[in-house]
């Protein structure tokens, strides 16, 4: 019976909040500065983000993405923890892809995508010979 009544209480959520409710707003400073680094056009395109489970790594994601919304950045989440056990990077690089195309409007921009995520899959090979034999 008590297990019963424990059950329906839930003293943690497991969900990112929309809103940084620390006094201190270290998750907004946090989501702040990744955004500026992204911004600068300094060679850096990927971030990542590393802490404690229930450190508030999903919230400072929640931030960026409510920070960035009117400025035209696209997000593509993928959870790695769903393919602890499979073909990661396959995974991720078709999620990649399906992100991307979707935004697509033309065929050749398309080809283009197909192409790269082939080559990254190891599905599509170019090369050069060079024969130098005489008859």
């Amino acid at each position: 019976m008590l297990g019963a009544i424990m059950s329906k209480y839930q003293y943690q959520i497991e969900q990112p909040s929309q809103e940084d409710l620390f006094d201190s707003k270290s998750h907004e400073r946090t989501a702040k500065a990744v955004l500026d680094t992204l911004k600068q056009k300094n060679g850096i395109d990927l971030i990542g983000l590393e802490g404690e489970l229930g450190s508030g790594k999903s919230t400072v994601i929640e931030l960026i993405k409510q920070l960035s919304g009117a400025q035209g950045y696209k997000f593509v989440e993928f959870d790695v923890e769903k393919f602890q056990h499979g073909a990661t990077k396959k995974a991720l690089i078709e999620t990649i892809h399906t992100a991307i195309v979707g935004e697509l409007d033309n065929a050749v921009s398309r080809e283009k995508v197909i192409k790269a995520k082939n080559v990254a899959l190891g599905n599509h090979f170019e090369y050069t010979s060079t024969v130098n034999s005489n008859v």
